[in-house]
């Protein structure tokens, strides 16, 4: 057999090997695009979703933090009440009341 030759059949056999070899990367990469699909969904839902009602979500700006803090404990009136007394330390504490 000559080096340059090919087996008998090579080239009636080749479209179909072709065509064969196509349908499997096809399926691959078919399968690869919808596990990358699937993971970047779940990304974003458990990014963007609540957290279960057993867990809290850190807050991440100052307007989360301000809506989860109860504002009413911050500043009680008896304290208000005790530096009332002292002028200057009433004016520190209520300026930005």
């Amino acid at each position: 057999m000559d080096s340059f030759s090919t087996p008998p059949g090579y080239f009636d056999a080749l479209p179909e090997r072709i065509v064969r070899r196509t349908r499997t990367r096809t399926r691959r990469l078919r399968v690869v695009w919808a596990s990358a699909a699937a993971l970047a969904a779940g990304w974003i839902a458990w990014a963007i979703l609540p957290m279960p009602a057993g867990g809290q979500k850190p807050c991440a700006t100052f307007a989360c933090l301000l809506e989860t803090t109860a504002t009413e404990d911050l500043l009680h009136d008896a304290v208000l009440e005790e530096l009332a007394d002292d002028p200057e330390a009433f004016d520190v504490l209520t300026e930005d009341l």
